[in-house]
C-alpha cells in the first residue's frame, strides 16, 4: 500500500455520504481541516468521487512511503486508532474501478453513471490488502473462504519471546520451538461457517468437523470443573481448553433523556442496588465472569485508583429505602401513575439468552417494587431504536477498542451525544470538564486521578446499571497450534498452523 491509500481511508471515513458510524467518532475535530473537509463534502452527489481530489490540510502524503498527520491537538491515544481495521488503507484505483462500473452481464464491467453510484464497499470481490490470505468467497449468513496470499511479504514466527508450537495457556507439555524463525502464514485455507444456534456449533465440534467452539450454558458444568478447568474426561478427548477475559463491560443503559429515569437519580440507585448481579453471573452465565463494580475494565488505569462504586453491590433493603425516597420526589413532580412509578421497558436483542435475560430482569425489578416489561429487537432495530432515542432502558456493553480508560469514558461525554457514542445521552458539566483536560494528556498519575474522579462521578449518577466484565472459554481440538488470543488486537491467524496428519488420524478430516 502506497501512503496516498492511507490518505484516502481518512477521506472516505469523513466522507458525509458513507455511513462510517464510530470510525468518525474517534476522529472528528482531531484532525487539521478534516471535519471542513466532511462539511464540504455534503455538497457533491453520492457517486461523485471528485471528492477525494479536494486536499486536506492535514493529511499529506509526503512519498510513497510517508504519510503525515497533523492533529489539532494532542490525541495520546491516536496510535492505537491507527491500529483499528477502520482505519486500512483504500487505494484509489478501487474506488475508480469497482464503484464506478457494474456488471455488464457477460463478466465484465461497464460505467455506472453517477446517479446509479453507491460509495461504499459491499462486496467480496472489491476487498483489496496486502495481508497474509486473501478473501475468496463470501456467502452471507453461509461462509466465508480466506486463501493463502502467494505474493504475501516474508515474516517469519517469532524466534523471541514466547514462541512455542503449542501455544495454548499451560500446556507445557509442548513447549516446542518447532515454528519458531518459519515463515507465514502456515495454513493454505481458511473457512469460516455461520452457524446460527450455539447448540449446532456444539455438535459440529463435537463431531470433529470444527476446530473450536464456546461451550453452550446447559453443557458447561459437565465441561468445566469448579476451579474452572477441563473436566478429566474431556481432558482426554484430544480437547484443550483456552480461558481469557475480555476488556469489557456488559450492562443494562438508562437514557438519560426519559423523564422518569433520567430525572430520578434516586431510582437509577435504587435499580443497581436491587439487581442480583453476582445471581445473574452464576445462573445465566456459569460463572463466566465477574461483577463489574465501575466503568472501567479491572485491568486499567484508574479502575483501583477510583474503587467499587458505592451503588454496584447488592443490597435489597437499601434499594427499596431508595426506590421510597424515588417515589416521593417522582410524586412531587407529577410524574407517577395512579401514585405509582411507571412500568419501565427494557429493550433486548432476540435469541433464547435475552429471553432467560428478560425473566431474571423480571423477578430483579418486583423484588424492589417495580415493573418492567422486556421488548425484543433484531439486531439493526435495536440499534437504531438506541441511536435515535427511542428507548428507556436497554441491554449493551462496550469493548476496549484499545488498552485506556479514556476509551470508556469517552462514551459519557455529552460532545459525543451527536457522534452517536454517547448512546445514555449523560450529560455533566463536572464530568465534560475533567473529559476535555484528559483527552489531551499523556499517560501520567496526575492523569490517572483524573480518570479515578470522572469514574467516582459516573459511579454515583449511575448511568447504567453495571453487569460483569466476562471472561471467556473456548475449546480447541488439539491438532490446532499457535493458539494465543488476544482481547484486542487483530492479525494473529497467520501464526496458526494445523497439524493435518493429527487431525486425519483423530478423525477430523483434511
Amino acid at each position: 500500500m502506497r501512503a496516498e491509500d492511507f490518505v484516502l481511508s481518512f477521506k472516505r471515513i469523513a466522507d458525509y455520504h458513507i455511513n462510517t458510524g464510530l470510525a468518525w467518532a474517534f476522529i472528528a475535530n482531531r484532525i487539521k481541516g478534516l471535519d471542513d473537509y466532511r462539511e464540504r463534502t455534503r455538497v457533491y452527489r453520492i457517486g461523485d468521487y471528485s471528492r477525494y481530489d479536494i486536499p486536506v490540510p492535514g493529511l499529506t502524503a509526503i512519498d510513497s512511503l510517508t504519510f503525515q498527520i497533523q492533529l489539532t491537538a494532542p490525541f495520546p491515544q491516536f496510535i492505537y486508532v491507527l491500529a483499528m481495521h477502520t482505519n486500512a488503507p483504500v487505494p484509489r484505483e478501487l474506488v475508480d474501478y469497482w464503484l464506478t462500473s457494474g456488471s455488464d452481464g457477460r463478466g465484465g464491467r461497464q460505467p455506472l453513471p453517477v446517479h446509479e453510484r453507491n460509495p461504499e464497499i459491499t462486496e467480496p470481490q472489491q476487498v483489496v490488502g496486502t495481508g497474509p490470505f486473501l478473501l475468496d468467497e463470501m456467502k452471507r449468513k453461509w461462509k466465508i473462504r480466506f486463501v493463502r496470499n502467494p505474493e504475501y511479504r516474508p515474516e517469519y514466527y517469532p524466534s523471541e519471546g514466547e514462541n512455542r508450537s503449542a501455544a495454548y495457556p499451560g500446556d507445557s507439555a509442548l513447549g516446542l520451538l518447532a515454528d519458531a524463525g518459519k515463515r507465514v502464514p502456515f495454513i493454505d485455507e481458511v473457512d469460516y461457517r455461520y452457524v446460527d444456534e450455539q447448540y449446532t456449533s456444539w455438535m459440529l465440534f463435537l463431531s470433529k468437523q470444527e476446530d473450536a467452539t464456546t461451550i453452550p450454558r446447559e453443557a458447561f458444568e459437565s465441561v468445566i470443573r469448579p476451579d474452572k478447568q477441563l473436566t478429566e474426561s474431556w481432558s482426554k478427548r484430544h480437547i484443550v481448553l483456552s480461558r481469557f477475559t475480555d476488556p469489557a463491560i456488559y450492562w443494562i443503559a438508562f437514557n438519560m433523556e426519559d423523564k422518569i429515569l433520567g430525572q430520578c437519580k434516586e431510582l437509577r440507585q435504587a435499580i443497581c442496588l436491587g439487581y442480583d448481579v453476582e445471581s445473574e453471573i452464576k445462573v445465566l452465565l456459569n460463572g463466566r465472569g465477574k461483577r463489574a463494580v465501575n466503568i472501567v475494565p479491572g485491568d486499567f488505569k484508574g479502575h483501583a485508583e477510583a474503587g467499587p462504586g458505592p451503588y454496584y453491590r447488592y443490597d435489597l433493603e437499601s434499594a427499596k429505602k431508595k426506590v421510597a425516597e424515588a417515589k416521593r420526589r417522582l410524586g412531587e413532580r407529577g410524574l407517577l401513575v395512579k401514585g405509582e412509578i411507571p412500568e419501565f421497558k427494557l429493550d433486548l436483542s432476540d435469541g433464547p439468552y435475552a429471553i432467560k435475560e428478560a425473566e431474571f430482569t423480571r423477578h430483579q425489578f418486583e423484588r424492589m417494587g417495580l415493573r418492567v416489561k422486556a421488548v425484543f429487537n433484531d439486531w439493526p432495530t435495536l440499534q437504531r431504536k438506541v441511536n435515535n432515542k427511542q428507548i428507556q432502558m436497554y441491554m449493551m456493553g462496550w469493548i476496549a477498542d484499545y488498552p485506556d480508560a479514556e476509551n470508556f469514558l469517552q462514551l459519557f461525554y455529552s460532545g459525543n451525544i451527536d457522534k452517536g457514542t454517547n448512546n445514555t445521552n449523560y450529560r455533566n458539566p463536572h464530568f465534560d470538564s475533567l473529559y476535555e483536560r484528559v483527552r489531551v494528556m499523556q499517560d501520567s498519575p496526575g492523569r490517572t486521578a483524573l480518570y479515578a474522579d470522572m469514574v467516582r462521578t459516573l459511579s454515583d449518577n449511575c448511568p447504567v446499571l453495571l453487569i460483569n466484565e466476562p471472561e471467556n472459554f473456548i475449546l480447541y481440538s488439539d491438532w490446532g497450534y499457535n493458539v494465543k488470543p488476544h482481547s484486542i488486537g487483530y492479525g494473529f491467524l497467520k501464526y496458526r498452523r494445523i497439524d493435518i496428519g493429527k487431525r486425519k488420524k483423530e478423525g477430523g478430516g483434511a
